[in-house]
């Protein structure tokens, strides 16, 4: 990532995809929702400009992200500590943000990993000592990104 960037952010996530470095952060200081920002990697190794990508204050959710993950069909998913909704898709081509299977995936998702085949695992529970942190195995339909 270029010099300075970042250097007055709580980094809370980092995947690359596509040529790009994707960066989920929170500027230190004030409590204000998270932004997924990306960096292109040229091809002699150079990092460009950044772009936003999403800004979670669009919809209202405060929360920090945990994790990103992207389907091979290029969606990219964003975890969260939200009691409100664990993980949202959003679509890059429709620019369209949803939540992901709300209700259904419990709250407070400290982070997820795309497994081989269709499978992405999150690892869901409270932040108190008393909860149980608990593994899920979902069945997205589809297979993740190749990563490298």
């Amino acid at each position: 990532m270029k010099s300075g960037f970042y250097v007055n952010d709580d980094v809370q996530a980092i995947r690359f995809f596509g040529g790009y470095i994707y960066v989920a952060s929170i500027p230190t200081g004030p409590a204000v929702p998270a932004k997924i920002w990306r960096d292109k990697v040229n091809p002699d190794g150079s990092v460009g400009d950044r772009e936003l990508v999403l800004d979670l204050n669009t919809i209202g959710d405060s929360s920090a992200v945990s994790g990103i993950a992207f389907s091979s069909d290029g969606k990219l998913y964003a975890t969260t500590y939200s009691a409100a909704s664990s993980m949202y898709v959003f679509d890059p081509s429709t620019q369209t943000l949803a939540n992901f299977y709300k209700d259904i995936i419990p709250s407070y998702c400290n982070g997820i990993c795309w497994g081989t085949g269709n499978f992405l695992y999150i690892i869901n529970g409270n932040t108190t000592a008393s909860q149980t942190w608990t593994a899920y195995q979902v069945d997205m339909g589809n297979k993740s990104a190749p990563y490298y």
